[in-house]
């Protein structure tokens, strides 16, 4: 009962985040309609005012592209998709993950392609997979982050470079470490000196 209680629940986030993706689409689909209009024959025939509503509009659109709450929407149903694994699932999240990491510019582009790289995984495409995980970037990994990544890099085939990810955490702990002593240190001889 429990189980068919979860499945209900991704259920409902994945036909919500689907009208989400449905109301994008139909953003999208009036900014070009709305920017033929602005540059094409019609803007002959368009008032003061409907310049100004349109562009209202065109603003609204385009501070959403730069928020990446577009790519947000994408991501999310990409990752419910593959959550609940049904059989058609991985083919749709696919589908969109690719959508983002063929998109402008986006802050979800390295989870994209990491999410990409599992699916792939999970179709025994590790090429595919290793391809994806070459192009990720390692900075911002946390330490769950990091641990994942390197799972998915040693089934991708590419120890090297899971190796090196797990020597960078190291050595990152070890200065963390190294700080935090210096620290210490400094305020017991500062406390000392007051003394």
């Amino acid at each position: 009962n429990h189980m068919r209680h979860g499945a209900g629940r991704i259920d409902e986030v994945i036909a919500c985040l689907q009208r989400a993706e449905k109301s994008i689409e139909q953003a999208l689909s009036v900014e070009a309609t709305l920017r033929d209009a602005l540059d094409g024959t019609l803007k002959q025939t368009l008032t003061v005012h409907d310049v100004m509503v349109i562009s209202g509009f065109l603003a609204v659109v385009q501070q959403e592209r730069a928020n990446d709450g577009f790519s947000g929407v994408l991501f999310n149903i990409g990752a419910a998709y593959v959550e609940r694994g049904r059989a058609d699932d991985l083919r749709k999240a696919e589908r969109l993950l690719q959508r983002i990491l063929g998109g402008r510019s986006s802050t979800r582009v390295e989870q994209a392609r990491t999410l990409l790289a599992e699916i792939y995984l999970q179709q025994d495409k590790p090429r595919e997979a290793a391809a994806l995980l070459r192009q990720v970037s390692y900075e911002q990994l946390d330490g769950h982050g990091a641990e994942r990544m390197m799972h998915l890099l040693d089934r991708a085939g590419l120890m090297d470079d899971a190796l090196r990810l797990a020597h960078r955490c190291i050595d990152k702990l070890h200065q963390t470490r190294m700080q935090s002593l210096a620290d210490h240190i400094a305020s017991e001889l500062a406390s000392r000196a007051q003394r």
